[in-house]
């Protein structure tokens, strides 16, 4: 049924666009994508998502802004538990790890050289 409505949707669509013709393919992947897509925007705009799922978006809708960058610019200045440490100790910091973006005390970089890029 699907298949049907995709052929008469593409013959209409011929008609009125005689200059550029589009391949049926193509056009099916067109009409199949467009009613999604704001959908797809606005689950981007979700915090509480698995890390896959804007990643698999992102890459749908052909964005490439890199998504840990927006998330220390949102507010960088805001103060989180060490990455490093136990949460019993309840420690907070503003240091944020270059390479993977993650908060962590000074003293913790010195130890794990490796991790973290001071």
């Amino acid at each position: 049924m699907l298949d049907i409505a995709s052929v008469n949707a593409r013959i209409l669509y011929s008609c009125k666009n005689i200059i550029s013709p589009i391949p049926r393919r193509n056009f099916g992947i067109k009409i199949g994508k467009e009613p999604i897509i704001p959908h797809m925007k606005r689950r981007l705009l979700q915090e509480r998502l698995p890390r896959e799922i804007p990643q698999i978006i992102k890459r749908i809708l052909g964005d490439n802004t890199d998504e840990a960058t927006q998330a220390t610019s949102s507010n960088p200045n805001k103060r989180r538990r060490c990455y490093v440490c136990p949460s019993s100790k309840d420690t907070k910091y503003s240091n944020i790890c270059s390479v993977c973006k993650k908060r962590f005390v000074k003293h913790m970089a010195f130890k794990y050289r490796n991790v973290f890029s001071v």
